[in-house]
This record gives C-alpha cells, sequence and structure tokens, in this order.
C-alpha cells in the first residue's frame, strides 16, 4: 500500500511540473503568435534600412544602407558596407523572435530604458513597404534586447533563439563599424598582369603576366617557378585592410611626403581593364604596419605586415632553381 502511495505522490508530481513547464512554455510563446512583426521572413525584398540613434529624444547619429543593382549595399550613399556585416544583419532581421513580454512591473523600466537611447529601426521593402521598430539595450541577463514598435507603449524581449548573447550592438550607428574595409577583391582568373615595384631596390621588382592560351611569364620571358607561381596566385582574393584613417589623414600623408617616393608600388590589372594601385609606406609608430594609399580614390588605410607581405615577394622568389 505504501508503495502504491509513493508512486501515486511520484506521478502527481511529474504532472505538475509538466503542466508548469507546459504553461511556461505557452506563456513565453504568445507573444509570439500575436506579435510576429519585428522579424522580416523575406529579406530579399529589403531595398533599404535607416538607423537613427536617439538620445533624450534627440537624434545623434544616422546609418542609412541601400541594396546597389551588384548586390552590394552602399553606406550613407558613400561608402561600401562590410558584406559579412551586412549579411549578419539580414540575418538577424530574419531570426530574431519575442522572448517574452515583460510583467507590467518591468514595462515602466525597460520603457525609461529604451526611451532614454535607443536606435529607430526603418527597413524599406519592396511595393513601398515599411517596417519600423526600435532597439534598446540588453536585458540584465545578457541573453534579451528591449525592443517595441513606435506606435505602442509595450515593450518587448527580443532574441535569436539558441543564440546567447544580446542583439543591440548588430544596430550600431557607428560608421567605422559597417564600413567595407577592402582594400582589393580579385580573383586569380581575373588578373592579367601583376606589378610590385621597389624603387629602393629596383633589382627586387617583378612582373608577372599571362595571355590567353599562354603560360605566365616572370618580367616577359622567364617561365616561373610553377609551385611557387601557383602558392603566389592562390592568396589572391578579397583582402581587407585593418583601419581606414580619416580624421588623421591630411596629417599622415604630409609625413608621407617625406618619404617622396613609397616603399613599394603594388598593381594589379584585370581582363575587364579595371586595375588596382597601391602606395604602400612604412608606418613608424607600430612597424608592424603599412600606411598603405588606394588610388584613384586615394583612400588611406592601415594595412597588417602580416595581411600584405604574402603580395611583397621579390623577382628571386619566382626565379626557377638552377639544381
Amino acid at each position: 500500500m505504501a508503495r502504491r502511495k509513493e508512486w501515486l505522490t511520484t506521478l502527481l508530481l511529474l504532472i505538475i511540473v509538466a503542466l508548469l513547464s507546459l504553461i511556461y512554455f505557452l506563456s513565453r510563446h504568445r507573444a509570439q503568435k500575436r506579435h510576429p512583426t519585428f522579424w522580416i521572413e523575406d529579406t530579399a525584398a529589403i531595398e533599404a534600412i535607416t538607423f537613427t540613434r536617439y538620445v533624450h529624444f534627440n537624434p545623434t547619429d544616422r546609418i542609412h544602407f541601400r541594396k546597389l543593382e551588384n548586390g552590394e549595399w552602399a553606406l550613407n550613399e558613400v561608402d561600401r558596407v562590410d558584406p559579412y556585416k551586412i549579411q549578419m544583419l539580414l540575418n538577424t532581421l530574419k531570426q530574431m523572435r519575442i522572448r517574452e513580454i515583460p510583467p507590467e512591473k518591468m514595462q515602466k523600466t525597460y520603457l525609461k530604458f529604451l526611451k532614454t537611447n535607443h536606435v529607430r529601426v526603418t527597413v524599406k521593402l519592396k511595393g513601398g513597404k515599411k517596417k519600423v521598430f526600435l532597439i534598446g539595450p540588453s536585458t540584465k541577463d545578457g541573453e534579451g534586447t528591449i525592443a517595441m514598435f513606435p506606435q505602442e507603449d509595450k515593450v518587448y524581449v527580443i532574441h535569436i533563439p539558441a543564440f546567447a548573447g544580446t542583439l543591440t550592438s548588430r544596430f550600431s550607428t557607428q560608421l567605422q563599424y559597417w564600413r567595407d574595409y577592402t582594400l582589393f577583391n580579385v580573383y586569380l582568373p581575373q588578373i592579367q598582369r601583376i606589378e610590385v615595384i621597389y624603387p629602393h631596390a629596383p633589382e627586387k621588382s617583378f612582373r608577372l603576366e599571362k595571355h590567353p592560351e599562354k603560360p605566365w611569364l616572370l618580367d616577359g620571358s622567364i617561365l616561373p617557378d610553377s609551385a611557387r607561381l601557383v602558392t603566389y596566385l592562390k592568396q589572391f582574393g578579397r583582402i581587407f585592410a585593418e583601419i581606414r584613417i580619416e580624421k588623421e589623414k591630411e596629417a599622415v600623408l604630409d609625413s608621407l611626403r617625406r618619404w617622396k617616393i613609397p616603399y613599394a608600388y603594388f598593381k594589379v590589372y584585370l581582363y575587364n581593364n579595371d586595375s588596382v594601385h597601391l602606395q604602400l609606406f612604412p608606418n613608424p609608430i607600430t612597424k608592424e604596419h603599412y600606411f598603405t594609399l588606394r588610388l584613384p580614390d586615394s583612400l588611406l588605410f592601415n594595412v597588417q605586415h602580416f595581411v600584405f607581405n604574402k603580395f611583397l615577394r621579390t623577382r628571386d622568389y619566382f626565379v626557377p632553381s638552377s639544381r
């Protein structure tokens, strides 16, 4: 009898736990069913996105993204957006969900936090449709993000299921965060000629060139070491700088003029008549970077040695061994 009573007690406890779990699950997901409007299922329909930061009801920073015909994104109509970061943003807009609606006693607190400092997100969709919502700070547990619709006075906590962390940083209004620091984006089939010129050591300079149906040639007449040539050419692709120099650009350029000529010229010519022209100068501050001037847009970058030294080979590297 005692054993039967113990079994019934255990069964009852299991039923209670199951019911409580079901209630908790439904309470967390009922907001999903009634307010499925934060996320965007078809991100391919997005034409433009605008972030405007408000601090104490005053607009401060503003970022605007516009999708171009070639699939890239313009940043404030001047720069390009980092392709990896814009893809992460699109994934966020598609995957984020309502985690919960905070209880009444927390609504006023969260509302105060959000209205004091938030980012207004405006998404323009095909057909003239728009979606607007506000993104605020993270929740106390660091795994939710406060959000709301401007036409409501109700605050929600959003997240990405199975992702541990806040979404606030993905809606940054800092230009430096979004800017594309691509030095060049060139792949082997596109390349017709490569020139690396060392003005202070011309004997180390080289030219690699390929014409259709003909092998690559070093300086117009030498068949380069095939293994080293393949290794070198395979390193081309999307190459990034560490940062783009803006505020101190003129001061840095003035200091570079004292060098009179760069440490190296790096030029790549493509079959479609496009080209890459870089001038590399030593960075006397870190000694681990190059100041890199890109032409013809005259943008100045700071580039790490370990990123770019693989392209700064010398002529001897490609000359076949006499053995």
